[in-house]
Parts: C-alpha cells; sequence; structure tokens
C-alpha cells in the first residue's frame, strides 16, 4: 500500500472491530497498538529522490475532510499521530482503544441497519502530515512543546507500506490488551 504527497495518495485501513470485541463485548481495551512496517525501496535512485514522510494521521475516513477544513489537532480518541522510526522502519500507533471502543459503540448502539448505512464505519486512512509547534517555557525552566497545526504534508514524499490485498510479508497486526470486567 502507497503514500504519497502532494499526490494525495493515501492508505485506507480497515479496522478489525468486530474481531476484536468478539468474545470480549464486556471486557474494557485498555491498550490497542498497531504497527505499520515501512517497506525499503532498493533503488539507489529512489532514495536519493523521494523522502519517506516523517509523520503520518490515522483518521476515520468519515471525518477526513471535516480534519483539515475545521483545522483540528490530533485528540488521541478519533485521530492519532505517528512518526517515523527509522531504527524500526515503522510507523507506530501507540494506543488507538479509544477509537476502537468508539466504532464499537456507535456500531451497538445504530441498530440492525448501521453498517449498510454506514458502510466506512470502521474504516480509516493514513495520511502524511507536516505538524506545527509552539514551545513554552514554565517557571520552573522546563520546556514544553505543544503540537499547535496539523496540515497535509506538501512536500514530494512517497512511502510503501507492508500490507493490502496481495501481500506477501508478514500481515499487519494489531496488539490488544483487555480488562476483564466481572
Amino acid at each position: 500500500t502507497y503514500l504519497k504527497t502532494p499526490a494525495g495518495i493515501y492508505t485506507e485501513v480497515t479496522l478489525p472491530v468486530d474481531d476484536i470485541k468478539l468474545n470480549h463485548e464486556n471486557d474494557t481495551i485498555t491498550s490497542a497498538k498497531l504497527v505499520f512496517h515501512k517497506m525499503n525501496d532498493k533503488t539507489e535512485l529512489a532514495e536519493k529522490l523521494l523522502k519517506d514522510p516523517s509523520t503520518l494521521l490515522m483518521v476515520q475516513k468519515d471525518s477526513l475532510t471535516t480534519f483539515f477544513e475545521k483545522h483540528k489537532l490530533a485528540d488521541n480518541m478519533s485521530s492519532y499521530l505517528a512518526t517515523l522510526n527509522t531504527s524500526y522502519n515503522s510507523y507506530t500507533f501507540n494506543n488507538i482503544s479509544a477509537l476502537i471502543n468508539i466504532l464499537y459503540q456507535n456500531k451497538k448502539d445504530g441498530g440492525s441497519n448501521y453498517t449498510t448505512e454506514h458502510p466506512d464505519w470502521n474504516k480509516v486512512v493514513l495520511i502524511p502530515v507536516q505538524t506545527s509547534t509552539t514551545s513554552s517555557t514554565s517557571s520552573s525552566y522546563t520546556t514544553s512543546t505543544t503540537i499547535s497545526a496539523v496540515n497535509n504534508e506538501m512536500s514530494i514524499t512517497s512511502s510503501r507500506l507492508v500490507g493490502g490485498p496481495d501481500n506477501q510479508h508478514e500481515p499487519v497486526r494489531i496488539s490488544i490488551i483487555y480488562n476483564k470486567n466481572e
């Protein structure tokens, strides 16, 4: 699967919400980590010409347009950021449990026609983005950095992620930690 900017090519991911909640309907998802590994391009020319996106945004497919139009920030509830880890050649979304719980609850509350009326209910997209930050120093002289804007990546980047229907590599995995409610 591919990511290319500024062409606007992004990856769509179907989150297996039903499989995640199967036999865990009453349990709490404490953590859900999703890792996307980047495939190396073997051509020397590609390595010199196109850099990898440094940051990816994961947002619900239905919310993609409004996310940018309303100048939203990643909230770790319905949208998440991941930066490229060059040591592991991957992008890690550390805890998307809130998103999985929201999607599951929406489907549960939506009635029997919910998936027909909302065919993209469990789909998210991965978009290369550029973040802007602001720094502030407190009275104890500690500096904190806060993300102040998330925008589409407009420089030329390209990356190929492991995944897709013809994937010949190890499949994309999601690690889930449940908290049993009794």
